[in-house]
């Protein structure tokens, strides 16, 4: 059974993924999600960064209507590589809190409390 602060975790960074693709900070988010995806295989960051981008391609040419649904799908798609990446490596859980707190900015860090690890 997977530990409840690992599918904590893995829902916010799969959520901040889908919700940063439409903003400014996308091409910096996904860079650095990709290097804690690769953990340390330099080879890996490069693919990691064409699959964020080949799904965020996806949720931009698809009809208005369909976009929440497949947004979804693909926000699960990233929770679920989150959650075997925390099984694999607990200690990740540090870096991606960072990421989350870096990517969402102070003023949402005091009114959205991220899971942790314990």
């Amino acid at each position: 059974m997977v530990a409840e602060w690992i599918v904590g975790l893995a829902t916010a960074g799969g959520a901040e993924l889908v919700g940063a693709r439409e903003t400014a900070t996308w091409e910096a988010v996904r860079a650095s999600f990709a290097r804690l995806l690769a953990q340390g295989e330099e080879s890996q960051v490069g693919r990691e960064i064409e699959r964020f981008d080949a799904e965020a391609a996806s949720l931009a040419r698809v009809d208005d209507a369909l976009r929440p649904q497949l947004g979804k799908a693909v926000e699960f798609t990233w929770q679920v590589r989150l959650v075997a990446l925390l099984e694999d490596h607990p200690e990740a859980a540090s870096e991606l809190c960072t990421l989350l707190l870096a990517a969402r900015g102070p003023e949402t860090v005091r009114s959205e409390p991220l899971p942790f690890a314990p």
